[in-house]
């Protein structure tokens, strides 16, 4: 009998090991297809290929596992680990991340799973994979906000932000003197360094009744989307996480009696200490040691007691360094005792905490929940869930003192508010309390199921606690497929930098002031204190508008120059010209020149001198230069346009409309006569334009007008400034661009379509932008692709069958007589040609919901992976809407649902509240600001508010497409104000460059930049 079940158990161990193997095959050709273009591997005969030899391999690796003994059941984990890729295999779509994260996942699982390693190997590995997966990430350049402060006062030794965080600056200090990378990477890597020894020590304190398990839980800590985001950029919640970590490691130990109270409380003291040093939101931490000590059957001595306050004490001491090491930052300005506890507690930001919040503003709990929701998922909580309670069944005192801990974060983050990141950041400490909930149930139901699988099922036994560890790997890995893809901070770095090292190359006058916004100053002043660029500027940030104005006019009359990279409404009054991206105010008259090109645009305007320059970091932009010369009064206010022109045909390939001159700072209304006027234009390039050599020309046209300005002695408006040439189309982005349904083969042979960007929502009867990406990769592709037509065809989708609306058949390959030529060149010594394009579509007259498909004549187009050849592939679903839909569309992407507002309590010396729910229509990749005003009726500004969405917590980046965001504004008026009339206007802009959405009507056609939401009046 017992031979006859050793049989089945070995055969059920092979089939699994087998069959495994032949899935993970399947799941490396899918990735194939998708992630490297493999046009053999998008077929059915490359899919058996790969499960073949998955399989030959998998069944040679099992003959070198059974001659080492290691064909048992504890290493049913691991051959089940081998059918994760299935997850992959039977989706749908593809995501970028998601087929080689359950390759990778699955091979070292199964590898973990045959291993025997001892419990130091374990502890390694819960470091060292997250800490390799956050150093691609980990930026060299400067930050922004708090990163960018970090990085600049550590290596310095200055004194951050309240409550001055001490204990991270002295560590941060530390690494500043690696001799490796830059002082941004050094200070960067501080983080990634505290979230994967966080996830170390969690590892530790988790029960380890399977390690494989305990390890699978710590990393989803380290991948969860919040701290994988703050493990990659100078801050201090990284720092947080650790030190959670340290505690709950050591309350487990004095549970499991392997670490006596007299040494126990010490390190709780220290531990607190530090806690306190590095924030103040810690000291929630306390109620999981008191817990300890009112229920522990083993009181400390009362020298452990002592010694346990002192070295909190000590600790604590590490906050004498901001009192100490203040003259020297200060210039030796002493500080008070007063200020020093104004500063240590943050003082100056209890109007941000509103204790009461969690009652009054029920919208709180639905941001919170969803952000804990975000990092474990339903599966995850309902796990944390779980071990709480086997928690409190065995361990009371530390259940109930993490509960407290948690909901004391919880609490803080509903009633604090301050904008995304930082929000979210700060309820780390109640993540890491979350997974080691999460750890206990794991742990306990693996028990029970390893309990069950003891007893004999028809003579096999179960695999139950083996499918355990897949489910468990299962949620692991989602975190690293969600989260990878969206941590880009390096190019917002990258893009910073560069350009403050191109703003600090230029002439500016010596001793000169440049007024920053909170986005321009940190790479200045990263670059000044941190690398001696400039020293004689004097870099300034302020908080308001009104501040800034004071500083300027201050400046001023001192004489001294001052350049803007901030925008300052009103600046008619002085003189402005461009420096480069900067805005340099002149208090008297902006001289004349005679060396005029002779180029006259209306009337009253000539282009005296005009220069355009290349990037000289490589990047896909140019800058652009122009010198007006006014003549006569101006009359308009008038606005600048640019676009792209292809020499052959005259076709026009992008349109740029750049706004009123120098950025925007001034109108040319209040140009005086013989004024020469230097006005700057970064003209940055989109991935979609093509390769090639253009013409770049100029019109002038009055606001919101079509019509241009005449140009001397030439026919249109349009007048040639002179030639691009850009280079080769395509980027890294583009390249790794994938759909929700992944790429689609419109040919048998190199093209591919990747990414298709089509709205998710567009009003009946406009034209929208549709970008798709092109892929090569046939060496052959210029032959065969020549001439090729590609279909566009509306399908609508609804109750009694489809209706095909045609919208355009568009010539795609070269030689199309209304086409767009996609050579897809190939870079030097590259396999694969990439190229990105834009084209314009109308939407259909009749509301409703349509699917867009696109094919190719010859009916070879392949939809999807395995899918058979057909002749037209889905690419989108657009919800078309009445033109009468919402109050307002901002530039096609944001719609204003609805909106409200409240001004009975203004004249009672209350605020204007304001309600709002926004829509988005297309994915956002930026953070756009909301501005709110009221406009009195002399025309000037009396109130406003400007902020991200919903308190600062949903930033446009994270809307998802269709998503409605209720978002709140309550503002006071200033207290001189007239009577009479004040208009509500609500508007967005993009604080880099300070530049609006436009409101678009049904056609698309841009009509302002702001919508009026109603008037009240005042008395």
């Amino acid at each position: 009998m017992r031979s006859c079940q050793r049989r089945l158990s070995r055969r059920l161990w092979w089939a699994l090991l087998i069959t495994g193997g032949g899935v993970w095959g399947l799941g490396a050709v899918r990735t194939l297809a998708y992630s490297f273009r493999c046009s053999f591997c998008f077929s059915v005969p490359g899919a058996l290929a790969g499960v073949l030899f998955g399989a030959l391999v998998a069944a040679c690796a099992g003959r070198v596992l059974r001659r080492a003994g290691r064909d048992t059941d504890e290493a049913l984990p691991g051959l089940l680990s081998l059918w994760l890729p299935l997850i992959d295999v039977l989706s749908v779509g593809a995501e970028s991340w998601r087929s080689p994260a359950l390759l990778a996942g699955s091979l070292a699982i199964c590898i973990l799973a045959f291993a025997r390693l001892p419990r130091n190997a374990w502890v390694a590995l819960s470091v060292i994979v997250p800490l390799v997966l956050y150093l691609p990430d980990v930026s060299p350049y400067v930050g922004r906000a708090d990163t960018f402060e970090f990085q600049v006062v550590g290596p310095q030794l200055g004194i951050a932000h309240p409550s001055g965080y001490p204990l991270y600056t002295l560590i941060s200090k530390a690494f500043s003197l690696l001799p490796i990378g830059s002082v941004a990477w050094r200070i960067n890597l501080t983080s990634a360094v505290f979230a994967s020894l966080a996830s170390g020590l969690l590892y530790l304190a988790m029960p380890k009744r399977s390690c494989l398990l305990a390890l699978l839980t710590a990393w989803t800590l380290a991948f969860s989307p919040t701290l994988w985001s703050r493990a990659i950029e100078a801050e201090v919640y990284a720092l947080n996480a650790l030190i959670v970590a340290i505690v709950l490691l050591t309350v487990t130990l004095w549970a499991d009696g392997r670490l006596i109270a007299r040494r126990a409380w010490p390190i709780l003291g220290l531990a607190m200490g530090l806690a306190l040093a590095s924030h103040v939101t810690l000291g929630a931490l306390g109620a999981i040691a008191l817990g300890g000590l009112v229920t522990a059957k083993e009181k400390p001595p009362r020298s452990s007691w002592l010694l346990a306050v002192g070295l909190g004490a000590l600790g604590l001491l590490l906050y004498a360094y901001i009192p100490l090491r203040w003259p020297a930052v200060t210039g030796g300005g002493q500080m008070s005792s007063a200020e020093f506890l104004r500063y240590v507690t943050n003082a100056g930001s209890g109007g941000a905490l509103r204790p009461l919040a969690f009652l009054r503003d029920p919208g709180r709990w639905r941001v919170v929940g969803q952000l804990i929701l975000d990092q474990i998922g339903w599966a995850g909580l309902l796990l944390a869930t779980v071990g709480w309670g086997y928690l409190a069944r065995r361990r009371l005192w530390m259940a109930v003192g993490t509960l407290v801990s948690f909901g004391a974060w919880v609490w803080f983050n509903l009633s604090f508010y301050v904008a995304e990141p930082d929000y979210s950041a700060f309820l780390i400490p109640a993540f890491v309390v979350l997974v080691f909930w999460m750890g206990w149930g794991v742990q306990e139901i693996a028990s029970t199921l390893r309990r069950f699988g003891t007893t004999e099922m028809h003579g096999v036994k179960p695999v139950a606690s083996g499918v355990w560890v897949v489910l468990v790997a299962g949620l692991v890995l989602a975190r690293i497929w969600r989260t990878g893809p969206t941590l880009n901070t390096m190019a917002v770095g990258r893009s910073d930098e560069l350009w403050a090292r191109y703003v600090l190359s230029l002439p500016l006058a010596d001793g000169a002031a440049i007024l920053a916004d909170s986005e321009k100053f940190p790479p200045l002043y990263y670059l000044q204190q941190v690398y001696g660029v400039r020293p004689d500027l004097e870099l300034v940030t302020l908080f308001s508008e009104s501040q800034y104005r004071e500083a300027l006019d201050r400046r001023l009359e001192a004489g001294q120059p001052v350049y803007l990279a901030r925008y300052l409404p009103g600046m008619d009054e002085y003189g402005v010209r461009s420096m480069g991206p900067l805005v340099e105010v002149a208090p008297k008259a902006l001289s004349g020149t005679q060396s005029a090109e002779g180029v006259r645009f209306g009337d009253d305007l000539a282009l005296a001198t005009s220069r355009l320059d290349a990037d000289v970091y490589g990047r896909a932009m140019h800058h652009l230069l122009l010198t007006w010369l006014v003549e006569d009064a101006i009359e308009d206010d008038l606005e600048l346009h640019l676009r792209l022109v292809d020499p052959g045909d005259g076709r026009e390939i992008l349109r740029l409309s750049e706004g009123r001159p120098v950025g925007g700072y001034t109108t040319t209304r209040a140009w005086q006569v013989g004024w020469a006027v230097d006005d700057y234009h970064a003209l940055s390039w989109p991935e979609w334009v093509p390769v090639g050599e253009y013409r770049l020309e100029l019109a002038l046209s009055p606001r919101f007008e079509e019509i241009g300005l005449p140009v001397g002695g030439r026919e249109g408006p349009w007048y040639t400034l002179g030639q691009v040439v850009l280079p080769v189309a395509g980027s890294e982005t583009a390249a790794d661009a994938f759909a929700e349904q992944g790429p689609v083969s419109l040919l048998e042979r190199g093209l591919w379509m990747v990414a298709p960007q089509v709205p998710r929502e567009a009003v009946a009867g406009t034209l929208v932008d549709l970008d798709l990406i092109w892929m090569c990769n046939d060496r052959h592709r210029s032959e065969h692709l020549e001439g090729t037509l590609v279909d566009l065809t509306w399908i609508r989708e609804g109750e009694g069958g489809t209706a095909n609306v045609p919208v355009s058949t568009v010539s795609l390959i070269a030689n199309g007589e209304n086409g767009v030529s996609v050579s897809c060149r190939e870079p030097a010594g590259a396999q694969q040609g990439t190229e990105a394009r834009r084209y314009t579509v109308q939407i259909p007259e009749e509301p409703g919901r349509y699917r867009l498909e696109v094919g190719a004549p010859s009916g070879q187009a392949r939809c999807r992976w395995l899918e058979t050849t057909q002749a037209a592939c889905s690419i989108g679903t657009v919800i078309v809407t009445p033109a009468t839909a919402g109050e307002a569309v901002f530039d096609g992407r944001i719609v204003l649902v609805t909106s409200s507002f409240d001004a009975s309590g203004v004249t009672a010396g209350g605020p204007l509240e304001v309600a709002l729910v926004w829509r988005s229509v297309q994915a956002l990749t930026a953070d756009y600001t909301v501005f709110v005003q009221a406009i009195g009726p002399d025309g000037k500004l009396y109130g406003q508010v400007d902020s991200w969405p919903a308190h600062g917590v949903r930033p446009t980046s994270g809307w998802a497409v269709g998503e409605e965001v209720p978002d709140t504004y309550s503002f006071y008026m200033t207290s001189e104000r007239p009577g009479g009339e004040y208009h509500v206007i609500v508007g967005w802009y993009l604080l880099a460059d300070m530049t609006r959405l436009p409101v678009v009507d049904v056609g698309g056609k841009a009509i302002g930049d702001f919508v009026e939401l109603g008037t009240f009046t005042l008395p």
